[in-house]
């Protein structure tokens, strides 16, 4: 299925496809994390009815009934559009210090400007995680930031 990525200025990213039956749907993801579903007009492209609006936590949880994996790679592709803004993997080691502690004790988007926007556990991923959610061995976090914000999250996983 053929997506198209519009990048919104100021905004965010509005994602596009066209349904099996015809319908053009739209999904705009918002710079400040929520998230709203549009469907266009056929006669009218240019046109959409807005017919949900999500905040992010409610968007977390329709990610993962319908697919969460699809996150980490969105996340990855805004990077390309916002200069200076990067992604990047930081693995949690077995043994270290925050292998079974939650993500709000490593205290990274505080310390460091940049966000943990995913964690990917195996074939799971758990997309805008809490900092309550607890930390494990063998975890990927996938982190968005400058350079030196993601250097500064792996040192402070990674000890």
């Amino acid at each position: 299925m053929d997506v198209t990525e519009v990048l919104l200025p100021g905004v965010g990213l509005r994602y596009e496809f066209t349904t099996h039956r015809g319908d053009r749907i739209g999904v705009v993801a918002r710079r400040t994390g929520d998230f709203e579903l549009v469907v266009y007009e056929a006669r009218d492209p240019d046109a959409g009815r807005s017919v949900l609006q999500l905040n992010s936590e409610e968007a977390d949880t329709v990610a993962e009934i319908l697919g969460a994996p699809r996150i980490a790679e969105r996340f990855a592709d805004l990077t390309k559009e916002v200069p200076g803004l990067l992604s990047g993997q930081v693995e949690v080691q077995t043994g270290s210090a925050y292998d079974g502690r939650a993500l709000g004790d490593t205290r990274a988007r505080t310390r460091t400007g940049a966000s943990i926007v995913a964690v990917v556990r195996g074939d799971d991923v758990i997309a805008s995680p809490t900092p309550q959610e607890v930390l494990a061995g063998g975890d990927i976090l996938v982190v968005i930031g400058t350079h030196e914000g993601i250097a500064g999250v792996e040192q402070i996983v990674q000890g």
